[in-house]
């Protein structure tokens, strides 16, 4: 099947609202999707520039020569940038530039970009005058977790989709997965197929105790807790896996044991749940003055140690 709308999960109302306005020729030229990952932005904006390049229907037929090779990811009238590509340069912004001065192959030209979010100052400056007043029939899409995320300069020139992670039950009609995987993904396909890994159940595993040991442990200082500091590219997901825990155990306290997300994470979550609402709090402060900041400049060992003595002393601070 080629016609890209039909396989997308969720986000009917977005996409309804977008066709419409497609319909009514009250389409923006430079549509903002953001969202967190693993949620369908990608396959979203593929199925809008199948839809701008069809051939044939309004919506795209998924038959046409032209839906075929957008769905192959090889339209001539689609410039795509992939998150492979990593920070995006200055040489990007002219090689986008140079498509859209060439002769125009089809009844619109699309650029989507992947990562908009980044977007490198001079790389963004290059194509401001091109957002600002583009050719005829030529529709940007630009993707990043949020708009904020965007440079001001460009930010101020597009218009935003907000799509929301997905329902459990509608993440169900496209993955067979147990269900404590389907609530812990949280809507994120991307999430819920590392879940099911047994790689990713090892590594929940020892997240689950490395968090126990900061805040259980009196002596956990003294063990040899160094010789398995989790790589800097673990620390990201592994944060957000640690508040998801202390979501789980506020939500035991109150009784509504059904919402916990990691039931898998059962013995964990009972631990944590003797806690004390306080300290919950403020592992959770931590935690979250935290993110963002240790992937470049904080070193692994001392922000551990920083978030035991933290939990020691009462007072919550990040060095």
């Amino acid at each position: 099947m080629a016609r890209l709308l039909d396989q997308i999960v969720g986000h009917e109302q977005a996409i309804q609202s977008w066709v419409a306005d497609k319909k009514n020729n009250h389409l923006h030229h430079a549509l903002l999707i953001v969202g967190p990952p693993g949620i369908g932005k990608k396959m979203v904006a593929r199925a809008f520039a199948q839809i701008l390049l069809c051939e044939k229907d309004q919506t795209g037929c998924g038959e046409c020569g032209s839906c075929k090779r957008v769905e192959a990811g090889a339209h001539e009238s689609l410039f795509f940038v992939g998150e492979e590509q990593g920070a995006i340069k200055v040489e990007t912004s002219h090689h986008l530039r140079d498509f859209l001065s060439l002769q125009k192959l089809s009844k619109a030209r699309v650029i989507l970009i992947e990562r908009a979010d980044q977007f490198l100052p001079a790389a963004a400056n290059v194509i401001l005058k091109t957002l600002e007043e583009p050719p005829e029939d030529t529709y940007f899409f630009m993707l990043a977790p949020s708009s904020h995320h965007l440079l001001p300069t460009l930010r101020s020139r597009v218009t935003t989709m907000r799509l929301g992670p997905l329902p459990a039950d509608e993440v169900a009609k496209k993955i067979s997965a147990p269900e404590w995987v389907l609530a812990a993904g949280r809507g994120r396909f991307d999430r819920i197929e590392s879940f099911k890994s047994g790689e990713w159940k090892v590594q929940r595993e020892f997240h689950s105790q490395l968090l126990l040991g900061i805040l259980s442990n009196p002596d956990w200082l003294l063990s040899d807790w160094r010789k398995q500091v989790p790589p800097k590219t673990e620390w990201a997901t592994m944060f957000e896996y640690w508040l998801s825990l202390i979501r789980d155990a506020f939500v035991a306290k109150s009784g509504a044991k059904k919402q916990i997300v990691n039931p898998d994470q059962a013995p964990a979550i009972i631990q944590l749940q003797a806690l004390s609402i306080d300290e919950l709090d403020q592992a959770a402060e931590f935690i979250l003055k935290t993110m963002g900041q240790s992937q470049i400049h904080r070193d692994p060992v001392l922000l551990l140690e920083q978030f035991f003595l933290t939990m020691k002393t009462g007072e919550t601070h990040v060095v």
